[in-house]
């Protein structure tokens, strides 16, 4: 065996035919064999000689012979100008990769040597740069501080004027309710008889008067206000049987509205405590399958924690036998080599340490990728099981508000029934009360209705001219005040009635809060 960068030996190597040139040779012998049989054959039956066939048999086969002969000189020249190329193309190809290996060689202490310089260059800009960036922090730092402390200065600024702008809004509404207060006394001074149907409420002031919506009593004159005193006791006694029927009837709708309504409450309340025990027993089954579950899964983790321990154990094992084995067979090269030169072993001694260096680092760089993706898989498996129980739980508080808004709407359906009907009754409690002061008034007769001021101003004649029509052409016949069970203690409708020169009549109602 010749060795690397030598010539081509001088023996030529043996040409030796391969199957597929031996199949084709045998099958043209074959061939021939064939047609010389057919030949024969032919010969055999014409009856000629065979000594004849037999020469020219022979003259044949010596052609057939010299021409395989050469044939197989001239494969054999082209196999061996072949092999000359050959290995002149090998040595050719060895002296290419020598010389290329030189370049990379030298190319990549280049590289080695232009990457510690941009490092060093790159390390440098990094501390600048950290410089620069702790600069501008601090200096945003003491702008942000700046703004706070503006900002607090502005606030408190803001909240004194405030305080007293809201002081002076205080003390000018004292004002005015104590001056509304001094009005309203001085009117209740001048009224001539209270409303005895309705109670007074000393956190609802009207201005208005207790006598059929005058305004101003002091705008009235005296003999108008005598006469209404008098019309108003003549009407008391009918009044008083009748507020006594009113009161006591509204007095039983009210009790028998608050019994309905404590029913519903109580309910309500009924219903409330069976969800609230279902829910605890839900909340109790849940906690157990939770803890259940927990254990599972803490078990499960654990099983799975001891095979990764002890396939890591396994993979530690492996990893310290291929070291060793690593290290007999660099063990058995240094003995080889033993007999090499100082700078060849100190060469072969870097190489080897430089490896050893690349393979430590490769197997730290898997050991914390592998560390990493099982952090990894053991926050995403946390997050999972922390969000399917968050979802659990939004479903089973989505069920329990359905169920309970479920209740709490057919409550209110049939309650709002219950109250449409008692506003029936109401309404038609209060269309029986109209009807019935319809009749007294019809029963009394006329009786002058009170103006205020703004009407009095504009009536050509007024009513203190004695002839009963307004500036309208239209005749005050009667009003009175209707409060029924729709009303609040101490508010009430006033329904003024006028009839035209024609006959027609109409009404006007205004709505009392009288306190």
């Amino acid at each position: 065996e010749g060795k690397v960068g030598e010539g081509s030996p001088s023996k030529k190597p043996e040409i030796r035919l391969n199957a597929a040139a031996i199949l084709r040779e045998d099958a043209l012998y074959k061939k021939k064999q064939a047609e010389e049989a057919k030949m024969l054959e032919t010969y055999e039956l014409e009856g000629r000689d065979e000594r004849q066939f037999s020469e020219w048999q022979r003259t044949m086969r010596a052609k057939d012979e010299e021409a395989r002969r050469r044939k197989v000189e001239a494969l054999k020249k082209e196999m061996e100008a072949a092999f000359d190329k050959a290995v002149a193309a090998r040595e050719h190809a060895l002296v290419q990769n020598a010389r290329k290996r030189e370049e990379v060689k030298a190319e990549s202490e280049a590289l080695r040597l232009r990457r510690e310089e941009r490092e060093l260059v790159e390390a440098a800009e990094a501390r600048e740069r950290k410089a620069k960036v702790l600069a501008v922090e601090a200096e945003a730092r003491r702008k942000r501080e700046e703004t706070l402390s503006k900002n607090r200065a502005s606030a408190e600024a803001r909240a004194r004027e405030k305080a007293e702008t809201a002081a002076r809004l205080h003390e000018r509404q004292r004002a005015d309710r104590e001056r509304k207060a001094d009005l309203c006394r001085r009117i209740r001074a001048l009224e001539l008889r209270p409303k005895t149907s309705v109670k007074d409420h000393a956190g609802q002031k009207s201005v208005l008067s207790k006598t059929y919506a005058v305004p101003m009593l002091e705008d009235m004159s005296v003999a108008e206000l005598k006469e209404r005193l008098k019309r108003c006791k003549l009407r008391a006694a009918a009044e008083k049987a009748e507020n006594t029927a009113r009161i006591a009837s509204e007095r039983a709708d009210r009790a028998a509205l608050v019994n309905e309504k404590l029913a519903n409450i109580e309910r309500i309340r009924s219903i409330a405590g069976e969800q609230g025990a279902r829910r605890r027993t839900l909340s109790a089954e849940e906690r157990a399958a939770k803890d259940s579950a927990a254990r599972e899964k803490n078990a499960r983790d654990a099983e799975e924690l001891q095979k990764r321990l002890d396939a890591k154990r396994l993979e530690r094992t492996r990893v310290a036998a291929e070291k060793a084995r690593a290290d007999a067979e660099y063990e058995f090269k240094q003995r080889r080599i033993m007999g090499a030169g100082e700078a060849v072993r100190a060469a072969r001694k870097e190489h080897e340490l430089a490896r050893a260096k690349d393979r430590k680092a490769y197997e730290m760089d898997r050991r914390i990728e592998t560390e990493a993706r099982f952090a990894a898989a053991t926050a995403r498996r946390d997050a999972r099981t922390r969000g399917d129980a968050r979802s659990r739980e939004i479903e089973l508080r989505a069920t329990y508000n359905a169920e309970y808004d479920a209740n709490v709407k057919t409550l209110t359906t049939k309650k709002a029934e219950e109250t449409e009907e008692t506003l029936r009754r109401k309404r038609d409690a209060v269309a029986r009360g109209r009807l019935r002061e319809e009749r007294l008034r019809e029963r009394l007769g006329p009786v002058k209705a009170g103006v205020g001021p703004v009407a009095l101003r504009t009536t050509s004649a007024g009513t203190l001219g004695g002839n009963g029509w307004n500036g309208t052409g239209e005749r005050p016949t009667r009003d009175f005040l209707v409060s029924g069970p729709l009303k609040a203690p101490g508010e009430g409708t006033r329904v003024h009635r006028t009839m035209g020169p024609d006959g027609t009549r109409s009404v006007g109602d205004a709505h009392l809060s009288h306190g």
